[in-house]
């Protein structure tokens, strides 16, 4: 049995694009009432490799705004090779270290349509890490508490 390598020849499972983004949903909604449930998000830790991320990270991208991510630079051709690099350093490290992940782009911000991106698992918790570790996702709290809805993520 031969593979065609072309990928035109393929398409996407809609149940399976149904069920990563189920997955990623559901994953955003944990994130969000740790995040407001928490007194000081600086003590969270995500993973056991917090602060190997956290090192890692600032070592990568020292210039990177994790308080506000700018989307096409995240994005960028030069940035992708980059993150890519970065990314796979966890592959045999970090579980489902490449799986979709939803990302918010103003770490003050809600998990909403505006405020996100789709990244690889590892770059969301890398991010994630530096934000609590810098005090950032503390914002998002006070954001919260002043919202009308807060049963939406």
């Amino acid at each position: 049995m031969s593979f065609d390598m072309n990928a035109d020849n393929y398409s996407n499972d809609s149940s399976l694009e149904m069920s990563w983004a189920i997955k990623a949903y559901e994953y955003a909604e944990v994130h969000y009432n740790l995040l407001t449930a928490i007194p000081d998000c600086r003590s969270l830790r995500l993973c056991s490799l917090d602060d190997y991320l956290y090192q890692h990270l600032i070592n990568e991208f020292p210039q990177l705004n994790v308080q506000v991510i700018d989307e096409n630079e995240l994005k960028s051709k030069d940035s992708k090779i980059k993150w890519r690099k970065f990314c796979n350093t966890y592959e045999n490290d970090l579980k489902d270290f490449n799986t979709a992940s939803l990302l918010r782009l103003d770490s003050a911000g809600k998990y909403e349509e505006a405020n996100t991106c789709i990244v690889p698992r590892v770059q969301y918790m890398a991010i994630e890490v530096a934000r609590n570790r810098l005090g950032y996702n503390n914002e998002v709290k006070g954001n919260a508490n002043n919202s009308q809805d807060k049963n939406d993520v």
